[in-house]
Parts: structure tokens; sequence; C-alpha cells
């Protein structure tokens, strides 16, 4: 600080006694060299050499004088350790003006939330719910039927896709299910009589075989020598082979008028509802290809359009769902207690100053955190706070997601009221 002074005085057109000044700039550090003091201060170079040529080893002191000569002007001295204390002084004044604004600022920010009634006053903005909504089936859209910005009713169309590759698939489904119930009302229904009569009169020609062979081999055994044993042979094995005969042709019988077997038609129900569910699958794939709004919304963002190819996880809409609404606002610890769900609260918007918006606190958070820097209280934004959601009913849809708001609390009954 004295070497700064000193070039000060000397720009001034004022010169210097410098015995001293090689010793100051040492202290300082600011010089290396008479030619640097030169380029400062504009001084004649003789002068320079002169004052760092003199007193090298006389030791230096911050209390010293510095005797400075005008040309033509009166002697003055200016003291170093004055100097310093008055920068000194200065520092001590700013440190203590910048604690009083640290502690103004404080109670500031304490009155933040309050007003003179003792109403509490809680900062945020509007919140709401958010659906990404995509079609359940992969294809190529068709139409895209809303822009952003609208508002949409629950049920309400969105977008399609292109339907033809589904009415495939139904029409395919829906011919596999009647082949099902054709063979099961077939299986139901069982042998037609025209069968039925044909079986029995397989059985009566067959009896009537047997009968004869019968007689024929009896016939041949009682001739004893006079037939061959060869014919009596033939004639018993063929009444054997008419029996055989006769017997299958009445089992034949008896099946086809026990009908189908029970196992066989549970085959067949089971088919019919195997293809009964392939059909509904196909039906809802092609229902599918038209995107609905799930419930009453605003769309936020439109995020595909016509001839896109999307999938099952590709979103087309980004909704926000207008209920349920609430604002969602901050409390510190000390307040925490004047907050509790259930309890009614006021909220208020820049847009509609003179309006009023009833809502109900609905969840109040069991953990603290740093205020979000959406909040539009800047002297709260580092504080640790909890988060509290108030429900409110806006059936004009007047309130935008994000949209800042003030929560007013009602102060709290005097004791003994």
């Amino acid at each position: 600080m004295f070497l700064v002074h000193a070039i000060e005085l000397c720009r001034q057109g004022e010169k210097f006694d410098y015995s001293n000044l090689n010793c100051a700039a040492k202290k300082f550090g600011r010089l290396q060299s008479a030619e640097n003091l030169r380029k400062l201060i504009s001084i004649r170079p003789r002068q320079v050499r002169g004052i760092f040529s003199a007193n090298r080893t006389k030791p230096c002191s911050l209390s010293q004088n510095v005797e400075i000569t005008g040309r033509g002007r009166s002697v003055r001295r200016c003291s170093l350790e004055l100097r310093t204390m008055q920068l000194t002084k200065r520092k001590v004044l700013l440190l203590l003006a910048a604690v009083f604004a640290v502690v103004v600022g404080g109670f500031a920010a304490y009155d933040a939330t309050r007003d003179n009634t003792g109403m509490l006053k809680l900062y945020g903005s509007i919140d709401m719910r958010t659906v990404e909504l995509a079609f359940e089936e992969s294809g190529r859209i068709e139409e895209v039927l809303v822009e952003e910005g609208m508002r949409v009713a629950a049920g309400q169309q969105l977008a399609t896709l292109q339907k033809r590759r589904y009415e495939i698939a139904r029409e395919t489904a829906a011919a596999q299910v009647n082949v099902a119930q054709k063979e099961l009302q077939l299986l139901l229904a069982g042998s037609r009589q025209e069968e039925i009569d044909a079986a029995r009169a397989e059985l009566e020609a067959a009896q009537a075989s047997h009968r004869f062979a019968q007689r024929t081999c009896a016939r041949e055994t009682k001739l004893g020598d006079a037939t061959t044993k060869l014919r009596v042979d033939e004639a018993c094995s063929q009444a054997k082979v008419s029996l055989a005969q006769a017997r299958a042709a009445q089992e034949k019988l008896d099946l086809l008028l026990a009908g189908t077997r029970i196992e066989q038609i549970e085959v067949a129900r089971a088919n019919l509802k195997l293809a009964e569910a392939s059909l509904a699958d196909a039906q809802r794939a092609l229902e599918n290809c038209t995107l609905v709004s799930p419930s009453e919304g605003v769309i936020r963002s439109r995020l595909r359009e016509k001839g896109d190819m999307v999938s099952a996880q590709s979103a087309v809409y980004e909704l926000a769902l207008m209920t349920p609404l609430w604002a969602r606002v901050w409390v510190d610890e000390v307040n925490l207690g004047r907050i509790a769900p259930g309890q009614k609260v006021r909220v208020r918007v820049d847009s509609y100053p003179d309006r009023v918006f009833e809502a109900v606190v609905g969840f109040v958070s069991t953990v603290a955190e740093f205020t979000p820097k959406t909040v539009q209280t800047e002297d709260l934004r580092t504080s640790l706070v909890y988060e509290v959601r108030a429900t409110l009913a806006d059936p004009q849809g007047l309130l935008r997601l994000g949209m800042p708001v003030t929560v007013e609390v009602d102060a709290l009954p005097a004791e003994g009221a």
C-alpha cells in the first residue's frame, strides 16, 4: 500500500525523497528493479539508480516516514503506518456491514411466509399426473386425430393404426371357431339312423351265415365214413368264421347305438374353446388399433406422426390428467405443525388475483428436502423443507401445469378460544 501511495503522488507531479523506497519495495514484494519503478512513476533513470543504490543494508520499517518534496510546493510527510491503519478500519467496517446484511436477510427470510395477521403463506406450483399413451399392438400409424394443447375426454379417439393385417387374423380365427363348432356338433349328434340300420342288416346276415355253417358242420359230422375228414373240417371252420363275423357285426351295432365317447366330446369342446380364445384375441388386437384417451386430460406432447412405425412400447402422446389436480408447496420445520392432512386451505395464482381456489391438504411429506429452484421465494431455496400437496378442484380448467401458486393457511386459534 505504501508503494501504491507513492506512485499516485508521483503521477500528480510531485518528487520523492526515495531514501527508504527501495526498502519498502522489498517489503511489499511489488518491484524487482529500478527500471520497473521508473516505468510506473515516470521519474528520471539517474534518480532511480541512486534510490536503489542507497541504504541497501538499512533495515525496513512499516512506520518509517516518507518525505515528499513538491516542485515549488510545500513539504508534506505521509505516515505508512497511519495509512495501513486506515485501510484496516475500512475492512472491519465492510465486514460489519456484511454481517448486518446477513442478519437482516435472515429475519426477512423468517418473515417471508407470514403477513401481519399471522397467516402462513406457502409457495409452489400446480402439479398433475402425466400418462404416456401408446398402442398395444405394433404397426403403421394411419391417422393422428388431435394436436398438442387440446383437451380430450375419456374414451375419445386419438389415433389409429392400419387394420388390414388384424382383420385377416380375425377372419382366420373365426373360421377356426366354425370348424371346431361343427366337429363338436357331429360328435354330439352321434350315428345316423341309416348307419344303424345298415349295421343291423350286416348283423342279421352274419347271424344267418353262422346258422347255416353250424348246420353244415353238424351234418358233415354225422355222415361219418360217408364223408371225408377234409369236408368235416371245412364245414366246422366255416361255422367258427361265421360266428366271429356275427359277433363283430353285433359290436358294431352296439357302438353305433351307444353314440360318441364322452372323452371325444370333451376334446372337441376344448378345441372349440381354444378357437374361441384365438378369435377373442384377434378381435382385441383389431380394436387396439384405435388409441383412445383413458380419462379426461390435456395433450402435452404429440410424439408420433402419420406413417410412423410404432411398437407396443412407443409412446404416441403424453397426456396430462386433470383429475386429481393439486398444488405442490413446501413448508419449513418451524411451521410444519400448522399443516395436517384434511386441513382446508386457499390457493391463489397470479393469473387470477381476485379468484380463490378452495383446496384440502392431502399429503404432508415425512422427509425433509431442499426447496426446489422452481419455488418463487429465493430466500427459502437453500432451506430444508417438507413437501405438502393440496388437492383442489378446477372445473373451468383455468389452472395449468407448472403455474406458480400461493397457498394461504389461516393463523392458529388463540389459546383458550
